[in-house]
């Protein structure tokens, strides 16, 4: 006689399979057919799963893991799960495509359940065959702990080709798992995938961390740029302060592409070298001459009150030139204004107005060389060689004589050049002598000097269609050895 059913459909299930086991004529198939007649449904099914456990025991080629798919394929789910679960190889569960369409979240709770303390079966297990056939979000919804559930799909996807860390908490934070999907972005290591998607879930500080340990300056941008456009300008600055390597680059950005912003970094953090560089920035970029002097007063108060004295004096001595040259400008028509010291007086000199860059030169000190060379520079120029002539003879040359030589020889006037040439040093004076293309004058240089190297060079360097100066070189070089 059959008991009657029990409330508990497992209870009832058990105690039924105990009392007929063994009962000639009488099958679980039968039970589960009453069962369902009766709105038994889960006793049924549970009845007819015993069932056919019963007959499938032990024969050989037929697994639970092929009867669930049967089952799934003529859409009797419940009963696919349970076989699936029953089976000795649970991961079939997923492997199996048609099983894995037939779960929503409820088969996936279902699954959980069943496999919990399953020795050698893992959810992340379950949730690699899921990705493997494109179920990332059933995967996900396997396990219910943030945290573990990371781990162990970190763990089991390490290295399976194909399947991307950011692609699953992609999905995940599709499926509004956010947590979940940046714990699994730990595990991204290519940092052009983990940054972005850390940007798109709000996780910008952690982004910024990732990109600048990643080392790439251009993803350092990307985050930066994000950061600035979504967050309050007193927390950008807070955010990036934290971060060395991503402020040098901010500092760099703003220097390039906007001064004022790079300003105001600059006066938040009390760097007044940095604030005078700006305002000298600003002069150096203006054509006004008010503009200028007005950035290089703003620069010299800068180097005030960061107790820089050099920087004072160079930002008074050149508001001061700035002031003369708006003069000159106005007065010769010329384009003067923000020229440096050097140039300003190169261009007096080539206007003729010698007073005028002698003052200029006297009153910021320029080095009587640098003087000099400009001088002889300017005059080669304008062709003026009496008054070159004159200056050279001014008093002692700090440059030298050789530069007058330069000079002449550079507008082939070697005529010119060979007054210079007897006052050039006597280390070089024969380098000098050949250089301007007197060859017999530096061969008796050379012989005066006894200097029996620098006869040879003259020699090496005489032309041999000048038969008659190569014949005389070569009779000084015999009287030099004669005298050893």
């Amino acid at each position: 006689m059959v008991t009657q059913p029990h409330l508990d459909n497992e209870s009832a299930a058990r105690e039924i399979g105990e009392k007929l086991r063994g009962v000639a004529g009488v099958s679980y198939a039968t039970i589960a057919m009453k069962a369902a007649d009766k709105g038994r449904k889960a006793l049924a099914i549970k009845s007819a799963a015993r069932e056919i456990g019963e007959k499938l025991r032990g024969v050989a080629g037929v697994s639970y893991a092929t009867i669930a798919m049967k089952a799934a394929d003529k859409g009797r789910k419940a009963l696919a799960i349970k076989f699936a679960c029953h089976s000795g190889r649970l991961g079939y569960i997923v492997t199996c495509h048609r099983i894995c369409l037939l779960c929503d979240d409820s088969a996936a709770r279902e699954i959980g359940e069943k496999l919990r303390g399953v020795a050698g079966v893992s959810y992340a297990t379950i949730a690699t065959k899921a990705a493997d056939k494109g179920r990332k979000a059933l995967a996900i919804k396997i396990s219910k702990d943030t945290s573990s559930a990371a781990r162990e799909i970190g763990e089991k996807l390490r290295g399976v080709a194909g399947v991307s860390y950011a692609t699953i908490a992609m999905k995940a934070a599709d499926k509004g798992r956010k947590a979940l999907a940046i714990k699994i972005l730990e595990y991204e290591t290519r940092s052009k995938l983990q940054v972005p998607l850390l940007l798109a879930l709000g996780e910008g500080g952690t982004a910024l961390l990732k990109a600048t340990a990643s080392g790439d300056t251009d993803l350092v941008y990307v985050v930066l740029l994000h950061l600035k456009e979504n967050m309050g300008k007193h927390e950008f600055e807070l955010t990036i302060r934290s971060f060395p390597l991503a402020h040098a680059l901010y500092i760099k950005y703003c220097g390039q592409h906007n001064r004022e912003a790079l300003r105001a970094i600059y006066v938040q953090e009390d760097d007044f070298p940095g604030q005078a560089a700006t305002h000298i920035h600003d002069a150096i970029e203006s054509s006004n001459p008010g503009s200028v002097e007005a950035s290089l007063i703003s620069a010299r108060e800068c180097y005030k009150k960061g107790k820089n004295d050099l920087g004072v004096s160079i930002c008074e001595d050149s508001r001061k030139l700035c002031k003369q040259q708006s003069s000159l400008q106005e007065t010769y028509g010329a384009s003067f204004v923000g020229l440096s010291l050097h140039d300003t007086v190169k261009k007096l000199l080539e206007q003729g107005e010698v007073k005028l860059a002698d003052k200029l030169r006297s009153e910021y000190k320029m080095p009587d060389r640098r003087y000099w060379w400009i001088r002889i520079l300017s005059l080669a120029e304008r062709g003026e060689w009496a008054e070159l002539d004159r200056f050279s003879k001014s008093k002692k040359s700090p440059v030298g004589y050789e530069p007058f030589v330069d000079a002449c020889l550079k507008h082939d006037k070697t005529d010119e050049a060979l007054k210079y040439l007897p006052r050039c040093r006597d280390e070089i004076k024969v380098k000098y002598y050949v250089k301007a293309g007197f060859y017999e004058e530096a061969a008796q240089v050379a012989f005066e000097q006894k200097d029996e190297s620098a006869l040879f060079f003259v020699q090496s360097k005489c032309p041999l269609r000048d038969s008659i100066k190569h014949e005389r070189i070569s009779a000084l070089l015999e009287q030099l050895t004669s005298r050893k």
